[in-house]
């Protein structure tokens, strides 16, 4: 299992101290819960709120951190290309929740994510130095596989409308990156 990495370079680090500050500092009071049963006309309690989208930050962050990792170790150029391409779509939805404005996240279009499932036939890589290639594409896979398992969970967890509707978004994203992983690894490592 990967296990999280630690800040290597200092534009990491301000990355992570950023994203502490602005939860920390964060006050929003218009996310009120749709009328439910359980919480009619209550509203959402601002430190749970908080901590599901810090812990959210906390993912974006690690995937950042591992994919800025993978595109330093790995001696495929085409490999180098495709980790930073992943790792500035991380730091994309890291922003997205750091500046989190539900009227964009509400209106942004959900696209069904056909899903190759060529993750869920693998075991678990660790992570060390000197992997090959395809061994950097299984850990990626199968971490791209848990963060779209986690955003589902969140989502099917919570039930407010607006955190739904942003976890199915992330979820999304994540689906595309596995599913351009496992084309990839399909490609180029099955063929």
């Amino acid at each position: 299992m990967v296990s999280r990495l630690h800040c290597k370079d200092y534009t990491t680090k301000r990355l992570i101290d950023y994203a502490t500050k602005f939860i920390l500092t964060l006050k929003i009071t218009f996310f009120k819960m749709r009328p439910t049963k359980k919480y009619k006309g209550a509203l959402m309690d601002e430190n749970k709120f908080k901590e599901i989208i810090k812990f959210a930050i906390d993912k974006e962050v690690e995937a950042f951190n591992f994919y800025t990792e993978a595109s330093q170790n790995t001696k495929y150029s085409g490999g180098k290309e495709l980790f930073l391409s992943l790792a500035k779509d991380e730091e994309g939805h890291r922003k997205l929740l750091q500046n989190l404005n539900m009227e964009k996240v509400a209106q942004k279009r959900i696209e069904k994510v056909p899903d190759l499932k060529i993750s869920d036939y693998m075991v678990e890589v660790e992570m060390k130095p000197d992997l090959s290639y395809a061994d950097m594409l299984r850990i990626a896979m199968k971490r791209e596989e848990k963060a779209l398992k986690l955003y589902n969970d969140m989502k099917e967890s919570n039930t407010d409308e607006d955190l739904k509707k942003l976890f199915t978004l992330l979820a999304n994203e994540e689906a595309k990156h596995k599913l351009k992983l496992e084309k990839i690894y399909d490609d180029e490592i099955l063929k």
